[in-house]
């Protein structure tokens, strides 16, 4: 059996989970100005997917780099 799907499913439920909350507490503290973090973080997630050569590392940097950059909108 592959468990590399269901790894690469409860590292994302973790990381909107984990992000979640550190967002309103971001928000909460600094106000909307901490979008650019969000957009840094999250393209360097993104362009280190690109160069990850395990498919389940680069999945999870890309779920973690679309997360980040979805925050900014929230």
């Amino acid at each position: 059996m592959h468990f590399e799907g269901i790894l690469v499913g409860a590292a994302a439920f973790l990381i909107i989970g984990i992000l979640h909350p550190i967002v309103v507490t971001a928000e909460y503290h600094l106000g909307a100005r901490i979008w650019p973090i969000f957009l840094v973080v999250g393209l360097a997630s993104l362009g280190l997917s690109l160069f990850l050569s395990n498919w389940v590392l680069a999945s999870i940097a890309g779920v973690f780099g679309f997360a980040c950059l979805w925050t900014i909108r929230e």
